[in-house]
Order: C-alpha cells, then sequence, then structure tokens
C-alpha cells in the first residue's frame, strides 16, 4: 500500500480526544482534513490538515501540514465540515463557543493556510441566532455564496437552521429570511431537529 504505513496515518495532538470529523479532497488530489483537538475540561481547539495522496503532511499548507486554530480565540471549538473551493482557498465551519453559549462559525484560509482576512470579519463569519447553542454541520459551495446548514437551539429547543453569506462573508438577504432560515420539522411535540448533511442538485435546488 502507498498510503501512509500499511494504508493508514495516525496523527496525535494532544493528550485528550482527537477526532476527525470531515475529509475533501482538493484539485490537486491533496486530502484536507477537519476535527477537533481536546484538551479536556471543555477546552477545544479546531484544527485543518492537509496530506499529499500517499498520507505526508502538506508542507506548503501552514509551513507543516497543519493549521490548529481557534475561532475568535474561544476556548471551545468545534470544525465540523470542511469544503476546498475551486480556487483554493478552504472553508472550515462549526462553532465557537463564546458567553455560555455556541454560535455559527465559517472561516476562510488561504491555499497555504493563513487566514483569509478579505472574509467576513478577520477572516470569520460568527452568526448567533438566538443567544443558545448553534452549530453548523454541513456546508456548501453554490454559484452565488456559500451555504450553512446545522442547528439553532431557541428555548432549549433545537430546529433546523440553515445560512447563507457570499464569497466575502455578508450576509445574502436574499436567501430565507434576511439571509437566514429555520424550521422547526418535527413539530410542538419533539425538540431536537439537526440537519447533519446537505447537498446541491443540478437545478440548484438545496437538499438537507
Amino acid at each position: 500500500l502507498d498510503f501512509g504505513e500499511d494504508g493508514i496515518v495516525v496523527i496525535e495532538e494532544a493528550t485528550g480526544d482527537n477526532m476527525i470529523q470531515a475529509v475533501d479532497i482538493d484539485t490537486n488530489g491533496n486530502i484536507v482534513v477537519c476535527g477537533n483537538v481536546s484538551y479536556g475540561e471543555g477546552e477545544r481547539d479546531a484544527f485543518v490538515y492537509r496530506l499529499d495522496a500517499e498520507g505526508s503532511f502538506d508542507s506548503s499548507f501552514s509551513g507543516d501540514g497543519k493549521h490548529i486554530f481557534a475561532f475568535a480565540n474561544s476556548d471551545d471549538n468545534g470544525c465540523n465540515d470542511v469544503i476546498t473551493m475551486p480556487n483554493g482557498k478552504i472553508l472550515v465551519a462549526g462553532e465557537l463557543h463564546t458567553g455560555g453559549h455556541t454560535d455559527f462559525a465559517l472561516q476562510r484560509l488561504n491555499n497555504n493556510g493563513d487566514t483569509d482576512m478579505t472574509f467576513g470579519l478577520n477572516g470569520l463569519f460568527q452568526l448567533d441566532f438566538s443567544n443558545e447553542h448553534d452549530s453548523i454541520t454541513s456546508i456548501v459551495v453554490t454559484a452565488g455564496g456559500i451555504v450553512m446548514a446545522g442547528y439553532a437551539t431557541d428555548g432549549g429547543t433545537k430546529d433546523f437552521a440553515l445560512a447563507k453569506v457570499d464569497f466575502t462573508g455578508s450576509l445574502d438577504e436574499d436567501f430565507g429570511a434576511n439571509g437566514l432560515s429555520v424550521l422547526n420539522a418535527s413539530g410542538p411535540l419533539m425538540n431536537n431537529d439537526e440537519i447533519n448533511h446537505m447537498t446541491v442538485t443540478g437545478d440548484g435546488a438545496i437538499l438537507v
């Protein structure tokens, strides 16, 4: 086998739990993965690694193939999805913990692993639906922008939540209600609606 050691790559970053949440393949055949590094006591950083097709770290990305970071300097970060755009820039999505709740977090990196400061506010789009727990679980890139899906919590109830930004990281107000769409799919008797995956059809419709 030509990948890693006997077809396996094992990466250890911290003494706590380390978890890969999503994998993407870029146009050069590199493997881009994202996930979380845990340090215990509720502290997590997000990470993006880029490896070549043989499973070796790509040193042209962040110097050693690893970009470990915190959204907006939060102590607790979750990275749930990653997409490499056609121009080589990398979108990283999840949640950041702030003020006792979590917000949508979408960060864009340049091809070399640096934060793309032209996106959102200093490279980050952050969204709080209702001052409770919100998280992005899936993202897609469309012709008109970037769609994020996951859940938003209101009164302890999780609802389907979507948001769309343009390629500068600003809300697309033509999507849903001022760029946002929240749906209680299970009705008043249920309290946990979460989107786990999303895709776009050939005609541009969004399936969640």
